[in-house]
């Protein structure tokens, strides 16, 4: 389980056939929390929790794996006993850990759909024995998610696979994003290692060129030329499973489970961006939407997964009226800007252990945001039905009164808002 030891997997929905665990309640922002704690039944946690247990291995050891201070002897005999295990436990549960801390964070998004759920679904059904309602999709119903071997399934164990599959998995791509019933239930979208078998490079210089000989007359003509833009435009398309999501996804919020830019990857081959998802989802998926939430996961000694919340972001938009005394016609000009508010931003201030002495003292915070930390305990000990009313001061609105506007010899500015 490394460089040398991952390969591409498949995506695959669920074989063995699993009790439907009970709904997941609505966000707990928006009910009372449940008293009674779930008994988790978590046997990838306990697999890698008990490997770095009896293995003799040292925190120095876990957490600074590729320090000088370790010898090369004793890094790879670690690795080699991590590859093992790490192969093993990847085809018989999933690529990332789930933890406590991610199931009572996910639990505050149901529902949920899950794209790329891998043949074992094990997010889907670690999620689901907490009561949280999640259905799971994967264009591969068979083998999903694993590493290849030359010792796959045969043809009678895939066609039992499928339909032994429980109810919440199901075959299906980004595509199943959509259908109106999806769009219509207001899932949050969740995707663990979502490109991390992308690598479609490869048998790119056997392709034929798209310009035929020269003495061809009949690439010049029109028609031709037009499908042709319009195949490439297609085509030109990322094919990256996470960009495809986001393409068709229209919901709030996002989820994501693995590396991301900027995480301090291990794997020089993979940085910045990560083992897990391709540069062009990330591009979008930070473009659009802004973290309002991360956290790390159970690892190992060459991975850095985190969980990872984005909620859509709302965009105002600021038109520049062209000047009507230029002799040259202007058309007006729009520019777009994300709005995020104060209490949904991470903080910009950040350190390592060894210069957080150097960071400034926070910030007071002002009335807006005490109302709305006050609003958000109260929610978290109240019903919906009992909430009293705060007074929750709302954003001001970006759209300019008929009084307000700037004047300027060049260009004036009006600002409208829309949530996208």
């Amino acid at each position: 389980m490394g460089k040398n030891r991952d390969k591409k997997r498949k995506r695959s929905s669920s074989s063995d056939d699993v009790k439907d665990a009970p709904k997941g309640a609505p966000p707990s922002l928006q009910s009372t929390p449940s008293p009674t704690k779930v008994v988790m039944n978590n046997p990838l946690l306990e697999e890698q929790t008990r490997f770095f247990a009896t293995n003799g291995i040292k925190d120095h050891e876990r957490y600074e794996f590729f320090s000088p201070k370790i010898s090369s002897d004793r890094r790879a005999k670690l690795w080699m006993e991590q590859a093992d295990i790490g192969e093993e436990l990847i085809n018989q549960y999933a690529w990332a850990t789930p933890n406590s801390t991610a199931i009572r964070i996910m639990k505050e998004f149901t529902p949920l759909v899950e794209i790329g759920c891998g043949s074992n679904a094990y997010w889907c059904r670690t999620l689901r024995q907490a009561g949280i309602d999640i259905i799971g999709y994967d264009v591969n119903i068979v083998g999903g998610g694993k590493i290849d071997n030359e010792n796959g399934n045969s043809m009678k164990k895939k066609a039992s696979k499928e339909k032994n599959s429980p109810s919440f998995l199901k075959p299906g791509g980004p595509e199943v994003l959509k259908s109106k019933e999806l769009q219509k239930s207001g899932r949050t979208l969740f995707l663990c290692y979502p490109d991390e078998e992308d690598d479609n490079d490869d048998g790119d210089d056997d392709k034929p060129s798209s310009s035929s000989d020269d003495d061809d007359d009949d690439d010049d003509d029109e028609d031709e030329k037009e499908e042709e833009e319009e195949t490439t435009m297609t085509t030109n398309l990322p094919s990256s499973m996470g960009w495809q999501c986001l393409n068709n996804y229209i919901g709030e919020y996002v989820i994501h489970v693995g590396e991301t830019f900027l995480d301090s990857n291990y794997a020089m081959e993979q940085t910045p961006w990560g083992r897990s998802s391709s540069p062009e989802f990330q591009q979008r998926l930070s473009s659009e939407y802004h973290c309002i939430l991360k956290v790390e996961l159970p690892n190992w000694f060459h991975t850095r997964d985190t969980l990872s919340v984005w909620k859509r972001s709302m965009i105002s938009t600021i038109v520049f009226a062209a000047d009507d005394d230029e002799e040259d016609e202007e058309e007006d000009e729009e520019v777009e800007y994300r709005h995020i508010p104060m209490e949904e931003r991470l903080p910009i201030n950040i350190a390592a252990p060894c210069m957080a002495h150097l960071l400034p003292p926070p910030p007071p915070q002002t009335s807006s945001m005490k109302q709305r930390k006050e609003l958000k305990e109260t929610k978290a000990q109240t019903t919906m039905s009992s909430f009293p009313s705060l007074g929750v001061l709302h954003p001001p609105s970006s759209t300019s009164s008929g009084d307000g506007k700037p004047n300027n010899k060049k260009k004036k500015k009006k600002m409208k808002s829309s949530k996208t």
